[in-house]
């Protein structure tokens, strides 16, 4: 992993080689409460997301640079798997562009992981800012219902037992 007290923009390391980049990835790309991604989720997410298969000691020698030259189908999977642009991981890349990409990063990982499609995703993206307000305030309601509903589940089972 990179050493954070070289920082980038917006808090992020600053990323020089592939490796550190695909190190940070698989350290973000990942929602709240998970730990970091394993070789074997990259491995798994890009035969998923991209159709592409590596095997994990593939990903494994590429986060740990250990392999530092691959072809351009890897960083074009690994690129859809993570959510960035292929630029991202070459040298030339803009360091201005790094607290975005953190960003996007993090949103991406959410999405993938509440299997929301692009469509049903582009659908909300439609809407005029009232609809937005509307399926965030169900959303809201939902979370608070599941929440209580949980707690109520959790009081029954230390009751019980």
């Amino acid at each position: 992993m990179p050493d954070e007290a070289g920082q980038g923009n917006g808090g992020v390391p600053a990323l020089e080689t592939l490796a550190d980049k695909i190190s940070w990835l698989m350290e973000h790309a990942n929602p709240g409460g998970r730990g970091p991604l394993s070789a074997q989720d990259v491995s798994y997410l890009m035969l998923e997301v991209a159709g592409e298969k590596y095997s994990p000691n593939a990903i494994w020698r590429l986060a740990t640079g250990e392999q530092t030259n691959p072809g351009f189908r890897i960083i074009q999977a690994l690129a859809k798997v993570f959510g960035v642009e292929p630029n991202f991981f070459f040298e030339s890349f803009d360091e201005q562009k790094l607290g975005l990409v953190e960003e996007q990063v993090k949103l991406l990982a959410l999405l993938r992981d509440a299997k929301i499609t692009s469509v049903q995703f582009r659908a909300l993206m439609g809407m005029d800012a009232e609809g937005r307000e509307m399926f965030a305030d169900m959303i809201r309601r939902v979370a608070i219902a599941e929440a209580r509903a949980q707690s109520a589940g959790q009081g029954e089972s230390s009751g019980s037992s």
